[in-house]
């Protein structure tokens, strides 16, 4: 099991990656992503009940 200090560092990882994904997406596409929402969602296939599905939604303005 991670301590506290070990997910807390993860977490910053995570978010810095995040980052520089919407940096890239933006400079690529000459936009700018104003906001972005995350949903985790129970049930998402047929292979299992316990199988964890992500859907992430950016909002973009033009």
């Amino acid at each position: 099991m991670k301590t506290i200090k070990e997910v807390r560092e993860a977490k910053n990882e995570l978010e810095k990656s995040i980052a520089v994904l919407i940096t890239q997406f933006e400079q690529a596409n000459n936009v700018e992503v104003s906001d972005i929402r995350m949903d985790k969602i129970g049930i998402c296939n047929g292979v299992s009940l316990n199988a964890e599905c992500i859907t992430i939604k950016a909002t973009v303005e033009v």
